[in-house]
C-alpha cells in the first residue's frame, strides 16, 4: 500500500489480529499521509497508550491531539486517544447540557451502568469521537485534518465495533443516540472511509483476514488494501524457487530444504 493510493480518503481504519503489528502499520501509514505538507491526526481507542510508546512521547492526554511527530516536508501527525468515559462526558454535555452534572453522575458510576446495559453504547462513543475529527474537514473548519487513521480494534471484534447502528438498534429507535450512530454508518460507508487489514502469513492471521474480509463486505464498508507484515525473504533465488515449485530441483541444492 502506498501513500498515494491512500490519500483519496478521509478515514483510514486499521485492523489486525492481535501480534501482526496493526499499530505500527497504522502509525507508518499516518507518517506517509503526512508527506507533502499534510495534516493526519493518528487515533488508538484500546487504552493501551500504544502511540506514546511508539513516538516515545508523554501518555496522550484524552482529549487532547498534541504533535507527534513533524515531517521534512511540513507535514504533521497528531494524535489522539480516545476514552469512552471522556466521550460519554462530551456526549453529555453536547447533547445534553450536562457539563458539571455529567462528571457529578459519573462519580457515582454512570458510565459502568451504561455501557453495563447498552455494551454498544461504548463503541458509539470512541466512534464517535473519531466521526467528528472526519467532519471537520467536511465542515471547512479551521482545526481540520487532511487524514484521520484510526488504529481500530483486532479483526475478531471489527465488524461489531464499525456496526454500530446495529449495536444501538434495540437501545434507541430515535433521539440522539440513534441520531448519531445514523450519522457515524453513513460515514463508514462512504467513500470516506476505507478498512485496511494487517496479516502475517501464519494461518490464524490469515484466517481472520478472510472471515473480516467477508464480514465487512455485506455493511458496504470498503475494504482497501491488506497488508502482509514481516516478510522475510526467501533463501533461495526466485529462478531456483520456481522450479523447486515445478519438481525440478533435487533435495540436496543446498537451502531448499530451508525454503
Amino acid at each position: 500500500m502506498t501513500a498515494g493510493r491512500a490519500t483519496g480518503h478521509s478515514l483510514h481504519i486499521v485492523s489486525g489480529k492481535g501480534g501482526t503489528g496493526k499499530t505500527t502499520v497504522a502509525a507508518a501509514l499516518a507518517c506517509a499521509l503526512a508527506g507533502g505538507g499534510r495534516r493526519v491526526l493518528l487515533c488508538e481507542v484500546e487504552d493501551r497508550h500504544a502511540l506514546s510508546e511508539l513516538f516515545e512521547v508523554p501518555r496522550l492526554a484524552p482529549a487532547t491531539e498534541p504533535l507527534l511527530l513533524r515531517t521534512a516536508s511540513g507535514g504533521a501527525v497528531h494524535g489522539l486517544s480516545i476514552d469512552a468515559r471522556s466521550a460519554l462526558l462530551e456526549y453529555l454535555d453536547r447533547f445534553y447540557k450536562l457539563g458539571l452534572a455529567g462528571k457529578a453522575l459519573d462519580r457515582f458510576g454512570v458510565y459502568d451502568f451504561a455501557t453495563s446495559i447498552a455494551p454498544g453504547l461504548r463503541d458509539v462513543l470512541l466512534t464517535g469521537k473519531v466521526y467528528e475529527a472526519v467532519r471537520r474537514k467536511l465542515k471547512g473548519r479551521r482545526n481540520a485534518y487532511d487524514a484521520v487513521v484510526l488504529d481500530a480494534p483486532p479483526t475478531g471484534r471489527i465488524g461489531a465495533f464499525l456496526n454500530v447502528h446495529e449495536a444501538v438498534a434495540g437501545l434507541a429507535k430515535m433521539g440522539p443516540i440513534h441520531k448519531q450512530a445514523d450519522s457515524i454508518i453513513q460515514l463508514f460507508r462512504s467513500e470516506h472511509t476505507v478498512v485496511h487489514l494487517v496479516t502475517l502469513l501464519q494461518d490464524m492471521p490469515v484466517t481472520e483476514t478472510r472471515e473480516a474480509v467477508a464480514e465487512l463486505t455485506p455493511t458496504g464498508i470498503s475494504v482497501g488494501s491488506v497488508i502482509c507484515n514481516r516478510i522475510t525473504e526467501l533463501p533461495l533465488p526466485a529462478e531456483q524457487l520456481a522450479r523447486a515449485t515445478a519438481g525440478e530441483l533435487p533435495v540436496q541444492v543446498p537451502g531448499l530444504g530451508e525454503a
